[in-house]
């Protein structure tokens, strides 16, 4: 079983990676299915066992309320679903509490029902709040970490496809996947062709993804959203930003000088760059720059991810935020801290 996916020539060229952003409610309703997981990927373990651990009574029904595989709201793509503001943030939001609560309604109507609500009917109220409240808990605290290894995904990804070509970046989405002529096949639980048709498509990382990529959207340009592949091999397990905050001054002490710190702002400049172009970018030898960032990878700040015969290197939460001078626990971003309670 697999999904075709017809290329013209034209949508060769309208082939676009999407910004490495978090797309909060996609990663919500993501996120939740990893949760019911028991079978969970290793770089889950740790985020699920924490959010389990704290026993939340909206992460319980919330779980209660989405389906453990399959699901996904027909009106929310992870491409549209990045807001920059309150406003677009509350009605994003107010789009999953719409098709949450319309789709317990249709579970209540055949007889389904919810321990933590008993044959209640399922309120928006109730479940915009759980949602703000789930949010808080699982995706906000991880934000950091989560965004920087979209961001080394990315950039991993678009070299691959710049030094390799095309087939090289949609090859590397699954193992499974194949690219016969002009047409990309999938892995899927039913035979299906799409055409394009010059419309193009747009890929787009998901964190919290299953194994298989998928198309999330049809309409206009279609999405195929994909799991973020290369990051977990390269930046370790997902931890939460305060957790890895304390270890920040030791060490600055041990391992920080000009020359460092200036190799690890050069990292976190340009994500996904070489060790002949950071020895360029510092003025230092090749050999230099390979030991710097060898320290720097050790003490967690940066990661690094080899592509044959050359090493990439991109800054973790951790650079981020010894860089920017923030932290974590006070500072979230902008989208996901102006989140209001939805009524």
């Amino acid at each position: 079983m697999a999904l075709r996916i017809h290329f013209t020539g034209v949508d060769l060229t309208r082939l676009v990676l999407a910004p490495a952003r978090i797309a909060p409610a996609s990663e919500i309703v993501l996120s939740l299915q990893q949760l019911q997981n028991r079978n969970i990927s290793p770089r889950f373990a740790h985020w699920r066992q924490d959010v389990i651990r704290q026993r939340s009574h909206a992460a319980q029904l919330l779980s209660g309320l989405i389906p453990k595989a399959d699901w996904f709201p027909s009106t929310l793509t992870p491409a549209r679903d990045v807001f920059d503001s309150g406003e677009a943030a509350v009605e994003v939001l107010q789009t999953l509490t719409d098709a949450l609560t319309g789709l317990a309604s249709a579970r209540q109507a055949a007889g389904w029902r919810n321990p933590l609500l008993g044959r209640s009917p399922v309120s928006a109220t109730v479940v915009g709040r759980a949602l703000v409240e789930y949010q808080a808990l699982a995706i906000t605290p991880y934000a950091r970490s989560i965004r920087a290894q979209l961001e080394t995904e990315r950039t991993i990804r678009s070299r691959l496809m710049a030094s390799r070509g095309i087939e090289a970046l949609i090859t590397s989405l699954h193992p499974a996947t194949r690219w016969n002529a002009s047409v990309m096949e999938i892995p899927s639980e039913a035979n299906r062709d799409i055409y394009l048709r010059g419309r193009g498509l747009t890929l787009v990382g998901q964190f919290f993804s299953g194994p298989l990529p998928r198309l999330v959207s049809e309409s206009g340009t279609p999405i195929l959203a994909y799991p973020v592949a290369f990051a977990p091999r390269s930046a370790g397990p997902l931890s939460c930003d305060a957790s890895v905050s304390g270890n920040v001054s030791e060490s600055l002490v041990a391992m920080l000088g000009r020359t460092r710190s200036a190799v690890l702002q050069a990292v976190a400049d340009t994500p996904g760059m070489t060790t002949s172009g950071l020895a360029e970018r510092v003025r230092i030898s090749v050999a230099s720059a390979s030991e710097h960032a060898t320290v720097l990878r050790k003490a967690g700040l940066i990661a690094s991810h080899r592509q044959r015969a050359t090493t990439l290197h991109s800054p973790t939460s951790l650079g981020i935020d010894l860089i920017d001078g923030a932290d974590p626990r006070g500072k979230l971003p902008v989208a996901l801290g102006r989140v209001p309670v939805l009524v």
